[in-house]
């Protein structure tokens, strides 16, 4: 799991929701078969991040759901998980670490 894939999480999650408006309002059958297929693509992308992510430990875990799936600052890691923004940082390191190893 690289950052680049991890970064594109909260992205993608609008774009399924995008997707799911233009299948449901879309007349032609084909149209919605490929909005489908775009829709699957991209949920299949957030279920991997996700369960790569659910294998982290406890701390890793809470830091990279922060800062990639709810979009919050390190500043706010900081205070949220009341280390310091060194700790915070390195914990992100080896979380980024961990996740290439997946």
């Amino acid at each position: 799991m690289t950052k680049e894939k991890l970064a594109t999480y909260r992205g993608n999650a609008d774009l399924i929701a995008q997707l799911n408006k233009l299948i449901d309002s879309c007349s032609s059958p084909e149209d919605a078969q490929k909005y489908r297929a775009e829709r699957e693509a991209l949920i299949s992308v957030q279920n991997s991040v996700e369960d790569a992510v659910s294998k982290l430990p406890q701390c890793e875990r809470r830091l990279i759901r922060y800062h990639f799936i709810q979009g919050m600052p390190f500043a706010e890691i900081c205070i949220e998980m009341a280390y310091s923004r060194s700790q915070v940082y390195n914990i992100y390191k080896r979380a980024l670490v961990l996740l290439q190893e997946l």
